[in-house]
């Protein structure tokens, strides 16, 4: 998977580094503070990964993460996967749809981290490429998230459920992590 991009709505860097790097320099999660060895941090919760497809159902998914992040005094994660099989399918111009599913992920990313900052939450978001489901579960292991919040219209027939699923499924299906899923209404 291709980081695309990435940026805090603190400007801090997101290479895991303070200006002098070494331990305690925020292990790789770009909130500095030093970070536990895996495994230690039982019973503590700080972390949501929240992915959004720019659909309405992903705001209303933000939304609730937002909220449990605020209530909580978590860090919000935004990813934006960027299904490269599906510009494949576009046509020709694959580049071309490459970078346009960029631009709207960057842009879909972009409101998630908008409404957290209105809120005060702290706030991460990323853009990646990948098969959805495969790039949320990696982003989600990759800082260790508490939790991964996905919406889900379930407005697919069930034949067509059968025969693909949908990326929320397959997350929650997956994902070693306990995962929300919100529902659209």
């Amino acid at each position: 998977m291709d980081l695309v991009h990435r940026r805090s709505c603190h400007g801090r860097r997101l290479d895991g580094r303070n200006k002098g790097g070494g331990e305690g320099d925020g292990g790789g999660h770009g909130f500095g503070g030093s970070r536990e060895p895996k495994g230690s941090r039982a019973g503590r919760y700080s972390r949501i990964r929240i992915a959004t497809d720019g659909s309405s159902c992903s705001a209303l998914a933000g939304r609730h993460a937002i909220y449990l992040a605020k209530k909580l005094g978590w860090e919000l994660f935004v990813l934006y996967a960027v299904d490269v099989a599906r510009a494949f399918r576009l046509g020709v111009h694959f580049g071309e749809a490459v970078a346009e599913l960029e631009r709207f992920g960057e842009h879909a990313a972009a409101r998630i981290r908008e409404m957290a900052e209105k809120s005060g939450v702290r706030c991460e978001e990323r853009v990646m490429s990948g098969r959805p489901h495969e790039a949320i579960i990696a982003a989600s292991e990759e800082i260790e998230a508490d939790l991964v919040v996905v919406g889900s219209t379930g407005g697919m027939t069930s034949v067509r459920r059968v025969l693909i699923g949908s990326e929320s499924e397959k997350v929650l299906h997956y994902c070693k992590r306990p995962v929300l899923l919100v529902r659209d209404a």
